[in-house]
């Protein structure tokens, strides 16, 4: 029996991995189209368990909070707005109303805009949440997915029932 070509090296791994995207064949698939389009649709399902990693080991961590200001000089957006962004804001419509994207674009990484009213990441507004999918939104609301149990002794109320709805 031969084992068929792996597109990685098969000892390193402890098993197959079932994603698409992992094991190369969206990738394998860019170049054509409508199998691209399958593949994508096909990993992209909603309510779909993605293969992940587990995060690495904290050895390299560094015990300074600045350390990724200091990475380079532009300010970073605040997570909520303070009364100085409310400021801000007032000159940043006028900037985008003046018409020149130069002066504008200066003026958003000197001032960039808060990311979002609340600093709260778990936050998401109803009407959002209405507009998800059933998948996401089972999953906000922490549902597990678990089968029905089946009862066969109800098939028989089902057919004693189906003939009621010929007659009618």
């Amino acid at each position: 029996m031969s084992t068929p070509d792996l597109p990685f090296d098969s000892g390193r791994l402890p098993a197959l991995i079932p994603d698409r995207e992992w094991n190369g064949e969206l990738a394998r698939a860019a170049g054509k189209g409508a199998q691209f389009s399958l593949f994508l649709a096909m990993h992209c399902q909603p309510g779909a368990e993605h293969f992940s990693l587990l995060p690495a080991e904290a050895d390299g961590v560094t015990g300074d909070p600045h350390f990724p200001d200091r990475l380079n000089h532009y300010k970073r957006s605040p997570l909520k707005p303070s009364d100085a962004d409310y400021l801000a804001l007032n000159t940043t419509a006028k900037m985008a109303n003046s018409g020149s994207a130069a002066a504008f674009s200066l003026w958003q990484s000197m001032h960039p805009d808060p990311l979002s009213a609340h600093d709260n990441a778990t936050l998401i507004p109803p009407e959002v949440k209405e507009n998800c999918s059933l998948a996401t939104r089972m999953r906000l609301q922490h549902i597990s997915r678990t089968p029905e149990p089946v009862d066969e002794t109800m098939l028989d109320e089902v057919i004693s029932g189906s003939s009621s709805l010929l007659t009618a």
